[in-house]
């Protein structure tokens, strides 16, 4: 397939990476338009989404981490490598958690309008990422 699909310098752009990040874009800016239809402050929701976002990347790389810890054994300085390594499991538990604690637990806000809102969008980002998985030749 096309894993690469152009470089610039010593900057690679991969298809799979490409097509993540448009369907992260998609879901912000199409969350956004719909949270206030909803009765939702899109800035409170925003910033839970740009922690989910983060945060989840993060416990992408701890649960490849985990995944690989032979291997991190053998070479600890692997986990400073940011090329590749992410298991999609920790992104989704860590990703979604973390906002939640953060919407109902500190800005003690109800979760459900935001569900529903999740609910109609997670497919475009799910599509998104098929189509990059394609392009990597999964």
């Amino acid at each position: 397939m096309h894993k690469a699909l152009f470089s610039i310098g010593p900057v690679t752009v991969y298809g799979y990476g490409l097509m993540i990040a448009l369907g992260i874009i998609l879901i912000f800016i199409m969350f956004l338009r719909l949270a206030p239809k909803y009765g939702l402050d899109p800035d409170i929701y925003f910033n839970a989404a740009v922690l989910g976002v983060v945060t989840g990347l993060l416990g992408a790389k701890v649960m490849y981490w985990l995944v690989e810890i032979d291997e991190v054994i053998k070479d600890p300085s692997m986990m400073l490598r940011l090329d590749g390594g992410f298991v999609v499991y920790g992104g989704l538990i860590v990703g979604i958690t973390v906002p939640i604690i953060y919407l109902c637990g500190i800005k003690k806000l109800p979760i459900l309008q935001a569900f529903d809102i999740a609910a109609m969008l997670i497919p475009f980002g799910q599509g998104f990422g098929r189509i990059g998985c394609l392009l990597s030749g999964c």
